[in-house]
């Protein structure tokens, strides 16, 4: 029986060993598996040589890896130092501080388990043929899936765009969203224009500083199923699961982007962006992975699911600095002067009239001739 203590601000993710019976493979009041291994066929071992993309999640707990359509977070917490995806303690107890309004779908990255062609694909129904399925195959919201650039979510369009039909409000620390606002979250087009000296991505730090990469390296996937001889190993193994996020590294892609010119249409788009681990550089990452192929669908996705509600790439609320000066005719002199800021919003009234006629379809009528403006806060700087 193993576990992994994710709490440990200094190890940050060691392997550490648990009481284990090898005798009858037993423990007290807990029942497990014998394998974290997928539930397949016996006589197919390798998903990729199937010509299959690979993709499945991590089991929680006791469960082995498999074809899950995702566990939501429920709040809950092992009563021992065992790791959600890693360890195979059963037993979870509710956990105080947990909940949020948002706890179960933070966003609709979560339906990135769901699969795309366990019966049927594209090819299958215009061959006729029902054998060109492909199981282990599910909706792709990040860059580094299992199969690499060759997965069928990587061809146009991008499966992200999927996540522009659902929206989820922003209710932390308080209720933010109205209809149609993006107000409370951060604007992915941080360049300012033409002062393109000026970097704005301090949010953007904040909101990736917060954020961790789950990944099982190449070298515990013996070690999760079962294999007796590495005890040893085991008890000496340092190996890091949860990694923080090099933000500078990150946005370097932000950066690419705005120096040929071009911005973010969708804030779908961040799951098409490498999410670089500290340590790593944004040219080595995609090796990186290449060597923790443990690592299930759902934990790849996992940091996109709470980074994704969080950006806009369209900013409703505008903070105005100004200073103005009166000046008396002929002379130039100046007679007066104002300093301050006016927080001003942009928004929609959805009782507008407008938008209340039945010939306004939003799916063929932009909304644009719909926007308001409206002074929130006005400040005036003294001296």
């Amino acid at each position: 029986m193993l576990g992994s203590n994710l709490n440990d601000g200094t190890s940050n993710g060691s392997f550490v060993p648990l009481p284990y019976n090898k005798e009858n493979f037993t423990l007290p009041d807990i029942a497990h598996f014998r394998t974290d291994y997928p539930d397949i066929p016996p006589d197919i071992t390798d998903l990729r040589a199937m010509g299959w993309a690979g993709d499945f999640d991590n089991g929680v707990g006791d469960f082995p890896d498999g074809a899950y359509l995702g566990k939501a977070d429920d709040g809950v917490r092992s009563p021992i130092n065992t790791a959600l995806y890693i360890g195979r303690e059963f037993s979870w107890d509710s956990g105080s501080g947990f909940f949020s309004p948002t706890l179960q779908i933070p966003s609709a990255v979560v339906f990135g388990s769901l699969p795309t062609g366990v019966k049927r694909t594209a090819l299958a129904y215009a061959n006729g043929n029902d054998d060109q399925a492909a199981p282990w195959r599910t909706l792709l919201f990040c860059p580094n899936p299992a199969a690499g650039a060759a997965h069928y979510g990587m061809s146009a369009p991008h499966d992200s765009l999927l996540l522009d039909l659902f929206t989820m409000p922003v209710v932390e620390p308080y209720a933010i969203s109205e209809p149609t606002s993006t107000a409370g979250r951060i604007n992915m087009n941080y360049q300012i224009l033409p002062f393109t000296g000026i970097q704005r991505s301090s949010a953007l730090h904040a909101l990736l500083s917060s954020q961790r990469v789950s990944a099982l390296p190449d070298s515990i996937s013996a070690i999760r199923n079962g294999n007796e001889t590495q005890i040893a190993a085991i008890q000496s193994n340092t190996t890091r699961l949860r990694h923080e996020i090099d933000a500078a590294e990150t946005l370097a892609q932000f950066e690419t982007r705005f120096a040929g010119g071009d911005l973010f249409r969708s804030p779908s788009e961040i799951t098409r962006l490498w999410l670089v681990p500290e340590g790593q550089t944004l040219a080595n990452t995609p090796a990186w992975w290449n060597t923790h192929r443990g690592t299930g669908d759902n934990l790849r996705e996992r940091p996109y699911t709470t980074i994704y509600p969080l950006l806009t790439t369209k900013s409703n609320t505008y903070l105005v600095h100004i200073r103005a000066q009166s000046l008396a005719p002929r002379t130039g002199r100046v007679t007066g002067e104002y300093r301050g800021s006016t927080l001003i919003e942009r928004y929609i009234d959805p009782m507008d009239s407008r938008l209340l006629e039945s010939a306004h379809d939003p799916d063929k009528r932009s909304l644009e001739p719909l926007y308001r403006f409206r002074v929130l806060e006005t400040k005036r700087f003294a001296p």
